[in-house]
């Protein structure tokens, strides 16, 4: 007997989507992780060419929440939950909470890591449209070719769901769950062809090897139909040399806080921010690390380092890097981390590979250099800590750049006044003027009268920290110090950086 968890369900109750909107909007503030702030939380948020779920958040007020289905311009966009007991769903809501609507569910005949040949999906044929409500639409054409593919979403890896079938029944003869896998193709997609009122794209049909995915309705009362939608479901490959081309471009457009500034008489200066809406949520740590701290907390380090880099050698010497990297994919990232050990596995990376590239993401590819990736096997992140510079030396050989240290600001000064030179300097303490706690700097320039200062943490005012009022903001993350004050804003260490100007 084939078993079927709507068929004790024939009435159809309903809330508005509003309602069911609402209730999500309460409940699940951050689900989807969105690069921008300002944009819904609910809404599954395709990001560098993807779509991404905070799943460690989504299940944790969602303990049942197996995925994320998601299908643009319609109104399927909900968690997918499990449970052993069929009924139980079918008026509770993710959270939960009884609900006449329900939920979209798995039942416990299914394999909630989405590994079988043939998985099922419930769902009310809601009044609203909401949950499983938008699939009789696909009975219209124009519907169908507007919206011909779903978005299955998993902790294990993200699906595509190409319909190709749909039809409109009072019986069980819809379940192909009962034949072989290996048989689907021959026994029961002819049949399904044949009914469907589906005129597939035939890119859409399923071939030898490909899964399947089943979308079912329950029985509406007053007509006795279910509608059941069938889809190819296929896992999906970020890494496809067309997709990624597009990413980069996408990510290539953004806006950034990268920016030139100058002093008359004194330099113009490349500025790069950590707290840049570009990467300043990516996860900043080493393999080994039990934080997951992102680059807003800690990126200074690298920040600065790569100012002072960029600031130093031209932008076609950036490349040299790649040489260096231990990794033979040399430097990428992705919307998750600067590094492959943090990132999802899910995620597009991007691969730099020019010169341009190079300058534009300099202080993600040091951040990379500064958690291993580099042929000398140093670590600059330290776990439960912020960033050394215990990889200065080596990532400044590739450039042929010297470093020296000193614990005096009057001899920085007096290194800033000769050609090709800058420094990274270490301030902390409570006498500092940038920081409560520890944060590396740049010390770009001097003239008689100041120091001028590029600070990785692009702020519009010091006012909270800079009690003695020692720091006058040229432009955001352009500062200067009079000469006099230097040795009252706790800057030490200082590493000092001069190119060799016969390289």
């Amino acid at each position: 007997m084939i078993f079927d968890p709507m068929k004790k369900h024939r009435n159809v109750h309903y809330r508005t989507w509003g309602l069911w909107l609402l209730v999500l909007c309460l409940s699940l503030p951050t689900i989807v992780f969105a690069e921008s702030e300002g944009l819904d939380a609910l809404k599954v948020t395709k990001t560098d060419m993807q779509y991404a779920v905070d799943f460690s958040y989504l299940q944790t007020v969602a303990p049942n929440s197996i995925a994320w289905l998601y299908q643009p311009k319609t109104t399927i966009n909900q968690p997918v939950m499990f449970c052993d007991n069929p009924d139980y769903y079918l008026r509770r809501q993710f959270n939960d909470h009884r609900s006449s609507n329900g939920s979209i569910f798995m039942t416990g005949e299914g394999v909630p890591d989405f590994s079988d040949p043939l998985i099922t999906l419930y769902g009310r044929n809601c009044l609203d449209y909401s949950l499983f409500g938008s699939l009789s639409y696909y009975q219209e054409d124009a519907y169908y070719q507007e919206n011909p593919i779903l978005h299955l979403i998993t902790p294990q890896g993200d699906y595509q769901l190409d319909v190709f079938a749909g039809i409109r029944t009072k019986l069980d003869d819809w379940d192909v769950s009962q034949i072989p896998a290996t048989s689907l193709l021959t026994d029961a997609l002819p049949g399904l062809l044949e009914r469907s009122f589906i005129k597939p794209n035939p890119s859409s049909l399923p071939v030898e090897g490909d899964a399947w995915a089943i979308l079912s309705t329950e029985p509406y009362e007053a007509y006795g139909n279910r509608y059941v939608i069938y889809a190819r479901k296929r896992p999906i490959d970020y890494q496809t040399s067309e997709i990624a081309y597009v990413n980069q471009l996408e990510m290539d457009s953004r806006i950034t806080l990268n920016d030139f500034v100058s002093v008359d008489n004194v330099g113009s200066w490349m500025l790069y921010a950590q707290n840049d809406l570009l990467w300043k949520k990516l996860t900043f740590e080493i393999q080994t690390s039990s934080r997951r701290r992102p680059f807003v907390d800690g990126g200074c380090g690298p920040t600065a380092v790569a100012m002072a880099i960029a600031n130093l050698v031209e932008k076609e010497e950036l490349t040299k890097l790649s040489a260096f990297a231990s990794s033979p994919l040399g430097y990428r990232f992705c919307s998750c981390s600067i590094n492959d050990y943090w990132c999802s596995g899910k995620h597009l990376t991007y691969q730099l590979n020019t010169a341009d590239e190079y300058f534009r993401y300099l202080p993600i590819v040091v951040a990379n250099f500064a958690t291993g990736n580099n042929i000398w096997g140093i670590q600059g992140r330290v776990d439960g800590y912020g960033t050394s510079m215990r990889y200065l030396e080596d990532l400044c050989s590739i450039f042929d750049i010297s470093v020296t240290q000193t614990a005096h600001v009057s001899d920085a000064l007096t290194f800033l006044q000769s050609e090709n030179t800058i420094a990274v300097a270490c301030t902390s303490g409570y006498s500092s003027p940038f920081t409560k706690a520890s944060h590396f700097l740049v010390l770009a320039g001097v003239d008689d009268e100041y120091l001028y200062v590029l600070d990785p943490m692009r702020r519009e005012t010091y006012e909270a920290l800079d009690r003695n009022s020692y720091l006058e903001i040229i432009v955001p993350g352009l500062v200067r110090i009079k000469l006099k004050d230097t040795t009252q804003c706790n800057l030490y260490p200082i590493y000092q950086l001069q190119k060799n100007s016969a390289s």
